[in-house]
């Protein structure tokens, strides 16, 4: 091999090697240099109480009740239940009733009496109880729906594709009949292709009859009563105005899909809501600059809000168990539960400094 050819196949290694540091650093931009936000931090109002192992396929905490909690894989045809002090229980396999359609993706609700099962791209929603695992069904009278939330046994809010699938609104469904009893666009200034950049996660807050629609990829709240009456439009405390991002179809098996052409910057991960103390907590993606990045690669960072005007009150830091973050969590006061990759821990909230 003579000089030339190997100063060549030299300087393509050094250029690969060079954008791949900067591919890497790009990636993690917003995390490694200061974000133009700090939190207020109160860590001592959470301590762990108690944590167990568990298997790794376990994805969401599907439901709970006064004396058990409910954990699934994304598969909702098995549930398991494990005790308030983390203990597994009883295993329950569900008879499926065969559908005309996948049940990927789907939302699985678990009380101590009642499963529901939602199927958003049929628009479909099965019931049975724990007595019967006789599944009945009930076709909604709505196109997909991305985001959803239960406000009774009978009625749910959810945010679905319009007739044209280029939009996205919020509507109220019920369960039983199928009928949109009621809709509304919510966002008002969200033209962005099929509803796409303001993406996020919706949660009820029963006890004040409010529901949280807190934005995945910039710092908006939004709150509205079930009605879908906007109470009132907040933000969380990072600086992410603005995140759009383009879009390609993809022809796949004889299929269309859309997806993004490029990565996104997740601002807000997911969203619990504390209904007996007014709270939220939304576990951010974005590390403060009054946050090490150890400490903030170490943990999972969760900001808590008051639920009747978005107030922020502060933060805390729960531990990345096996270097996982939180798939699912949920509030029974004065607990905090979390689910991780393999691991379930239970915290105990000092409300002193939350209120």
């Amino acid at each position: 091999m003579n000089t030339r050819h190997s100063f060549a196949i030299i300087s393509i290694l050094v250029f690969i090697t060079l954008f791949l540091v900067y591919l890497k650093n790009a990636a993690s931009l917003p995390n490694t240099q200061n974000n133009g936000f700090s939190r207020k931090w109160l860590d001592k109002a959470i301590a762990l109480d108690a944590t167990e192992e568990i298997n790794t396929s376990f994805q969401r905490i599907s439901g709970i009740s006064n004396s058990k909690f409910f954990l699934s894989t994304l598969k909702p045809d098995v549930i398991t239940t494990f005790s308030l002090d983390l203990k597994a229980q009883d295993t329950i396999f569900l008879n499926l009733p065969k559908i005309n359609g996948s049940y990927t993706p789907n939302i699985l609700n678990v009380d101590s009496t009642d499963i529901r099962i939602y199927l958003p791209n049929l628009a479909l929603s099965l019931y049975s109880s724990f007595t019967e695992n006789k599944f009945d069904s009930s076709k909604f009278q709505s196109d997909i729906y991305t985001r959803f939330s239960q406000l009774s046994d009978s009625q749910i809010i959810v945010r679905a594709l319009s007739e044209n699938q280029t939009r996205q609104k919020f509507k109220k469904v019920n369960t039983r009949t199928g009928e949109v009893l009621k809709e509304s666009k919510i966002i008002e200034d969200d033209d962005s292709f099929m509803g796409f950049d303001s993406d996020g996660t919706l949660n009820y807050d029963s006890k004040n009859k409010l529901l949280l629609y807190v934005q995945y990829y910039r710092n908006e709240v939004y709150c509205f009563d079930s009605n879908l009456n906007v109470v009132y439009k907040s933000k969380t405390i990072d600086t992410i105005k603005y995140n759009h991002t383009n879009y390609t179809k993809l022809n796949k098996a004889g299929s269309e899909k859309i997806t993004t052409s490029e990565s996104r910057l997740i601002v807000n991960r997911n969203c619990i809501v504390d209904s007996e103390n007014g709270l939220f907590y939304v576990l951010s993606n974005l590390k403060a600059d009054n946050e090490s990045p150890p400490l903030y690669n170490n943990n999972n960072t969760i900001d808590i809000y008051k639920t009747i005007n978005g107030k922020y009150v502060g933060s805390f830091h729960l531990p990345r168990e096996g270097k996982s973050r939180i798939l699912s969590a949920v509030v029974t006061p004065p607990y905090l539960v979390a689910l991780s990759k393999g691991n379930l821990s239970k915290y105990k909230i000092d409300y002193t400094d939350l209120k």
